[in-house]
């Protein structure tokens, strides 16, 4: 047997070591995104795909036309939108600032901060399913009968009620979004360099200067970062509806993302290659945005100005 050399050996092991991740990545990444981007000017002709023994046929823009002609005629379609957007920005506005407040709290006070950090992380160590039925019963059995303890009144279950349905839905995803960042944002900051801060501290910079002239900038490549992946996903999140719903939300609470998911399971494969042509359409539209976001990111980055 032929004695390799050292380099020869390792460039072996590399080899082996990513050639299964990389064949993953080009099977379910490159080649579901290429054959959804063909599926999209595609029809199947009797409702069944191809690979399951049916006729396929290239339609062209008909399916894009299918899609512009739903935006424009349905009215679920603006109410889905419009959700979207508003979850979106209220989840970010009402998470993201409460969420600073105490990884910087953790980060200062250390030994009370732990228990903080507890509290704050505990319902994201806990399965979607379990969180979902606690918030549940607590809307729908516990808080109202407390209510109606104190009124003498019988009290309506508060996700049951229409009139208070979409905001008890829309808080659930602020109580569940709190401690995701947590955990990165208490890094960021133990991060920073202790002779910056001592240095601050000389110069008699107070608690909260030293929050918004030193951590926040320090902060802001993580606090972009976030809000633009969260971005990314803001027409494929369907915002804890079907975790609550299942298939059978009212209209009015539908997001883009939940619509698409309920479409594609209710409608069959048939109704694939108009999903896809929604999805390029709203990759098409995010894109540009996405971009947009970056650059100005990094243009008002404080540390770079």
């Amino acid at each position: 047997m032929l004695k390799l050399k050292k380099r020869t050996r390792n460039l072996i092991f590399y080899i082996l070591l990513i050639i299964l991740p990389f064949c993953h990545f080009l099977v379910f990444w490159v080649g579901v995104k290429f054959n959804a981007i063909l599926l999209a000017f595609q029809s199947f002709d009797s409702g069944v795909p191809s690979w399951a023994g049916g006729e396929t046929s290239w339609v062209g823009w008909a399916n894009f036309k299918e899609v512009f002609h739903s935006i424009k005629h349905l009215q679920n379609w603006k109410i889905a939108i419009s959700n979207s957007l508003l979850l979106f920005f209220w989840n970010n506005l009402l998470t993201v600032p409460p969420t600073l407040l105490v990884a910087y709290f953790v980060h200062k006070k250390a030994r009370l901060g732990k228990v903080f950090k507890i509290v704050e992380y505990a319902p994201s160590m806990f399965a979607i399913i379990v969180k979902v039925l606690i918030y549940q019963y607590f809307l729908e059995e516990a808080l109202p009968y407390f209510i109606g303890k104190i009124t003498n009144e019988t009290t309506m279950g508060f996700i049951s009620n229409v009139a208070t349905r979409k905001p008890s839905i829309w808080i659930y995803g602020i109580w569940i979004g709190l401690g995701g960042s947590l955990i990165l944002y208490v890094n960021q900051m133990n991060a920073i360099s202790t002779s910056i801060i001592e240095a601050a501290q000389l110069d008699g910079v107070t608690f909260w200067q030293e929050f918004w002239k030193i951590t926040m900038p320090m902060c802001w490549s993580l606090f972009a970062l976030q809000f633009i992946v969260s971005f990314t996903g803001l027409f494929g999140n369907q915002f804890n509806l079907l975790d609550f719903y299942g298939l059978d939300a009212d209209s009015e609470l539908h997001t883009v993302g939940y619509y698409m998911y309920t479409r594609m399971l209710l409608g069959g494969e048939a109704g694939y290659p108009v999903l896809s042509a929604m999805g390029l359409i709203i990759t098409a539209v995010m894109l540009p945005i996405i971009l947009w976001l970056r650059w100005w990111a990094d243009k008002v980055d404080p540390m770079k100005n």
